[in-house]
């Protein structure tokens, strides 16, 4: 701003005194719970609402997560938390999909380490005893997956499975949220949350 003639250069270097370097958050991770509940604070303030703690497994999750976007990525999370959470209590299933996938993947890379990749003659007979599972209307779903390797990718078919799920559930309810949540048995802060993650437009299947 000094050299864009913006800033005046006598008042920077009388108030240059201390230059103070602030680490961004992803290297101070013992300052989330602080700041989590302060914004708790400041929005039960705003939305006149009483959000009273924060689930240990969604604060895991944020002390987890990477925060490119730093304080201020953290101050909208909290209030989009606000929005989504129906009781007094910030949950898991209240969080936005970015910071969950942080959480998904250190999850699964944990669990391959104990059981290794799954494989296809582990899971074959509960799959052959249930045939393919239908969708609402009684048709059955395509998971576009195949068994040719002998390997399956169980994060791949649960996200086909939940995406194509929830389309079909949006398609039979004309996109209505609610009614969506209500026939598909789906709390609706997950139905929304899913919707978000697999970025679903419920306004395609009005």
């Amino acid at each position: 701003m000094i050299k864009e003639g913006t800033f005046r250069e006598d008042l920077f270097y009388r108030l240059n005194v201390l230059p103070v370097y602030l680490p961004p958050l992803r290297e101070r991770k013992t300052d989330i719970p602080h700041l989590v509940n302060h914004y708790v604070n400041y929005f039960n303030n705003v939305h006149n609402l009483q959000i009273r703690e924060v689930d240990p497994k969604a604060m895991e999750a944020l002390m987890q997560y990477s925060w490119p976007g730093n304080i201020r990525e953290l101050r909208n999370i909290i209030e989009h938390c606000f929005i989504m959470e129906s009781s007094d209590t910030i949950h898991l299933s209240s969080l936005p999909s970015i910071v969950l996938k942080g959480q998904n993947q250190n999850e699964e890379e944990d669990e391959n380490m104990d059981q290794g990749i799954i494989d296809l003659q582990e899971i074959q007979k509960s799959v052959l005893d249930q045939e393919k599972p239908e969708n609402l209307d009684g048709s059955t779903f395509n998971f576009g997956t195949t068994f040719e390797d002998g390997k399956l990718d169980f994060a791949i078919a649960k996200d086909q499975f939940e995406r194509e799920f929830i389309i079909q559930a949006l398609k039979i309810n004309k996109g209505k949220i609610n009614q969506t949540a209500l026939n598909a048995n789906i709390p609706k802060k997950t139905l929304l949350r899913k919707i978000e993650k697999y970025e679903i437009n419920p306004k395609d299947y009005y």
